[in-house]
């Protein structure tokens, strides 16, 4: 009679227990999964901070970027930009005077014991000026006995010519004249010199559609560092008329710029000793000569003098005793030194 009470409490109990069982089994393994999903997290907040440092350290640390390939959009917005931004050093060289057309007479004396003042007194005496009213724009003297005449015009150039071959004594010739140059400002660097020719016969045609360009000359001399790595200042020898011609446009087209040009002096001043007549690769001088105040113990590029806006010095006209007008630098077109400079160079120069 007891058993059956018994048999039915144990099935209870075993039914109980299982339940019991099974809710604690449900509740750890409620708790793993939530504990597995905080520790998800937590790694997922790790990594996103270990994301952000490394963000941070790569912005940081300087990295060199895979060398691109070029971009033609990009190098000329960057080249004009540096190209407006003012020079100072580079200003006062670009501005140069306007070229005159060169009638120059070649003075020399035949006889070897003569000096240039006497070869400068026969032609005092062969063009006799109160007479003949012949003019002459300027004379200096020349090494070798010869003195240099220089003209207005080619018919005063003739005249005077025509006086001085009665005199059997001395020898007068024409100078054979040189081209003039022309710098253009600012050229992308990667253009070769064909390229520059081409580039500038081919786009430019409009200025010398009259003149036969088969018989003139046109090719690049050298070219100048510019401020901007990308770009240069290519110096181009041109036949007098073709000079003139893309003088007076002021701007030529090269490629996908318009850029500005200049007469180019073919004055050549060294830039270490900043004398006449040599470069810097041939200079005797051990030091170099600041441009801007004529110190030894530094350059133009650290010149304290010119970081503080202070006048400059000259080292040229201090040195020839125009101390009083010495207040600009020394590749300046306002200095007297180099102007005198300039005309003798230009004198061997045929400008139309």
């Amino acid at each position: 009679m007891n058993s059956e009470p018994n048999g039915a409490l144990k099935n209870e109990t075993s039914k109980t227990l299982e339940t019991s069982n099974k809710t604690l089994h449900e509740i750890k393994t409620s708790e793993t999964t939530v504990r597995n999903e905080k520790v998800e997290e937590q790694l997922k907040a790790v990594q996103s901070v270990e994301n952000v440092s490394e963000r941070l350290n790569s912005a940081r640390d300087p990295v060199t970027p895979p060398t691109p390939g070029r971009n033609l959009e990009r190098e000329l917005a960057e080249a004009h930009k540096s190209s407006q931004i003012p020079n100072p050093h580079t200003q006062a060289a670009a501005k140069s005077p306007t070229p005159q057309p060169n009638h120059t007479l070649i003075v020399s004396s035949k006889d070897k014991t003569h000096t240039g003042e006497h070869v400068l007194q026969i032609i005092r005496e062969a063009i006799d000026t109160k007479k003949s009213g012949a003019k002459v724009e300027r004379v200096r003297k020349a090494r070798n006995q010869k003195v240099i005449l220089k003209c207005s015009t080619k018919e005063d150039m003739e005249a005077i010519q025509n006086k001085m071959r009665s005199r059997k004594e001395i020898k007068v010739e024409a100078a054979k004249a040189a081209n003039p140059l022309l710098i253009m400002k600012g050229v992308m660097a990667y253009h070769k010199d064909a390229d520059i020719i081409e580039n500038v016969l081919a786009q430019n045609k409009h200025l010398v559609k009259d003149i036969n360009l088969k018989e003139v000359t046109i090719r690049v001399r050298y070219r100048k560092r510019a401020r901007n790595q990308l770009q240069c200042h290519p110096v181009l020898e041109l036949s007098p008329s073709v000079h003139k011609r893309f003088l007076e446009a002021g701007k030529l087209y090269i490629d996908l710029q318009k850029v500005a040009v200049y007469d180019q002096s073919p004055l050549v001043q060294c830039a270490k000793c900043l004398g006449f007549g040599h470069t810097k690769a041939v200079c005797g001088e051990k030091t170099a000569t600041c441009s801007y105040c004529a110190d030894k113990t530094h350059e133009w590029e650290k010149c304290p003098r010119r970081k503080q806006n202070e006048e400059p010095k000259c080292k040229n006209c201090w040195e020839n005793g125009i101390k009083t007008e010495a207040n600009h630098e020394a590749f300046s077109n306002k200095c007297k030194v180099r102007q005198k400079w300039d005309e003798i160079a230009r004198s061997r120069i045929a400008y139309c």
